[in-house]
Parts: structure tokens; C-alpha cells; sequence
């Protein structure tokens, strides 16, 4: 069987869900949705945080463009 080896950590409080993962179709950037309203994109290569994306609706997922400087994001409004 296989093992992983991360390639590199991030820091992410412990009290903190996090709901969806994704990897840009470059591998240069991993999007991660908390539970609310809040992405954050990270550089896939050290780990470091890059932005932090804030919404009013609870975020469900997102997902890169292909172009990987874009996200598209689902969430659930009025529920």
C-alpha cells in the first residue's frame, strides 16, 4: 500500500470545519471553504495563504476556472 507525504502544511485553527477542498487545474492554488462564509485560497507550492474571500450566504463549495485566477461558488440563499 502506498503512503502520502504532504507536501507542505497549512495552518488552519482547529476549531475551524472545513467543508470543500479544491486544486486549481494547474496545481498552483487549493481552495478551502469553511463552514460559513468564508474561502480561502492558498499557494499549493508553500502553503501560504493568499487571500481570503468573504460572502453574505453560506458557502457550500467552490471551484477553480479553468483559467485558475477565477472561482465559482455554490451556496444555499433563503434556506
Amino acid at each position: 500500500m502506498a503512503s502520502a507525504t504532504p507536501v507542505f502544511p497549512i495552518s488552519i485553527n482547529p476549531r475551524v470545519q472545513i467543508i470543500h477542498i479544491n486544486i486549481s487545474a494547474d496545481g498552483t492554488k487549493i481552495s478551502t471553504v469553511q463552514l460559513g462564509y468564508k474561502i480561502r485560497i492558498w499557494n499549493s507550492t508553500n502553503g501560504k495563504l493568499i487571500n481570503t474571500l468573504h460572502f453574505d450566504d453560506e458557502i457550500k463549495a467552490s471551484f477553480f476556472l479553468p483559467d485558475g485566477n477565477r472561482i465559482i461558488t455554490t451556496s444555499e440563499v433563503g434556506g
